[in-house]
């Protein structure tokens, strides 16, 4: 897990200590979209597999204290019934009546929603949905019930979809205190977003990415590849616009805060960029680049060696890990760019490297054959051990003075991402491992 300060270079921390990092993922914020990112910054076996209620009731307290990165629907405050450790926070905010017209068509679609059967059933429409008793509730103030969650304090078991997950709750909740009342919620989602180590705007999500790489001092994230985006017409009529106004009156009021909060953050951000920016750079993509070069490479893939997926990512242009091969392993496809890199660290310069990779597959036909490699920018020429399908070993040989010591970049390059027949991401090749050696006589 990485730490950054919040100006100079950034440390890599290793991912050892106490603290736990937590996204209270609030639905249909785009954090399906972030979760992708997020796992990055984590080895897999340090992430908790759980992210909803009815998933948690299944591992036993010793299980939770052993990972170091927990997201999911649990409130904002829930998590910390179950751990009981320093708990850094995140999440993200959608512009509310955006967001409930989305939950509206969201659970339209989803028979496993708690009221699916009811919405169908009695046909609603989305101005039926905003003012049906039953139904309104889904969407009433999400954001700050969301983010004032608290199994002491304000368990609001209206709030989750599967009765599965209800169900959950009422094993670890209080149910001798009163709940708070909504002036109180919102001053703790307030308290929330300012304690936050990071938040975004589902709005603004590629300045959001920019300041999560800042934070963690990661590289910059690049295009992320939308999940689950659906973007339903906003032509609501004046009393529907009107109702659902009135459903999220609070989510408004802690929106607005948490956008002024957002562009403070943003310039604290571009003020701290300062020493890493040209007068040549357009946005912060550079100066990002140019601070995580600067920090310290402790938590780097370090070569000679082999890297593995399960491992924290450093680099862009990579879709979330996956566990699909027959070995069990966890590879990563290229995408949404067209070009992916990964950065190194090197314990010496100056010397001949061998690079090896492994390919599993391929978004089309010939993919393979127009891929191109770099090291520092510098093209490496590789050969596969056979072409007769996309389950191939590469290798290639890296000259002298093209890798020195300490942090370098690996990119791997296809003519185009594209959409698989199944699979609606943009994507190019499936890589399973790397690795790079030095070269014997």
């Amino acid at each position: 897990m990485i730490d950054a300060s919040a100006t100079g270079a950034p440390t890599h921390v290793v991912e050892t200590g106490d603290t736990a990092y937590y996204f209270a993922h609030i639905p249909k914020t785009a954090g399906t979209s972030f979760i992708a990112v997020l796992d990055r910054v984590c080895a897999v076996e340090k992430i908790c597999p759980a992210q909803l209620w009815r998933e948690m009731a299944t591992l036993n307290p010793q299980q939770l204290q052993q990972y170091r990165l927990f997201r999911g629907h649990l409130g904002g405050y829930g998590l910390d019934s179950l751990i009981k450790r320093p708990i850094k926070r995140m999440t993200m905010l959608r512009q509310p009546v955006a967001r409930a017209v989305s939950t509206y068509h969201f659970i339209r679609r989803e028979p496993g929603s708690r009221v699916h059967q009811y919405v169908m059933d009695n046909e609603l429409s989305l101005g039926d949905f905003a003012n049906d008793a039953v139904t309104a509730e889904k969407i009433e103030n999400a954001h700050v019930r969301q983010l004032a969650f608290s199994l002491t304090d304000n368990a609001d078991r209206d709030l989750w979809v599967s009765d599965a997950s209800v169900a959950a709750i009422d094993r670890w909740m209080d149910h001798y205190r009163e709940p708070l009342n909504g002036e109180a919620r919102l001053n703790r989602a307030r308290g929330f977003l300012r304690d936050c180590f990071f938040f975004g705007l589902c709005e603004r999500f590629a300045d959001s990415m920019d300041l999560f790489a800042f934070r963690f001092g990661l590289p910059p994230i690049g295009q992320a590849q939308p999940h689950r985006v659906s973007r339903p017409t906003m032509n609501l009529d004046a009393s529907t616009r009107q109702r659902l106004e009135q459903l999220t009156d609070l989510d408004h009021d802690l929106y607005h805060y948490g956008s002024q909060l957002f562009e403070q953050r943003l310039a604290e951000m571009d003020d701290s960029l300062g020493p890493w920016r040209r007068r040549s750079d357009r946005g912060r993509t550079m100066a990002l680049q140019r601070r995580f070069a600067a920090g310290n490479p402790g938590n780097v893939w370090s070569v000679p060696g082999r890297y593995r997926f399960a491992a924290p990512l450093y680099g862009r242009g990579w879709q979330q890990r996956e566990r699909k091969l027959p070995e069990g392993d966890w590879f990563r496809w290229t995408g949404p760019e067209a070009k992916a890199s990964l950065w190194f660290n090197a314990i010496t310069a100056n010397d001949t490297w061998v690079l090896k990779f492994r390919t599993v597959d391929q978004v089309a036909p010939g993919s393979l054959d127009h891929l191109r490699v770099t090291v520092n920018g510098h093209p490496i020429e590789v050969i596969a051990d056979h072409d007769k399908d996309a389950v191939r070993v590469y290798r290639g040989e890296v000259a002298p003075g093209v890798v020195h010591k300490g942090l370098n970049r690996l990119t791997f390059e296809v003519e185009q991402a594209a959409p698989r027949p199944d699979d609606d991401r943009l994507v190019g090749i499936a890589i399973h491992w790397v690795e790079m050696g030095l070269a014997t006589n």
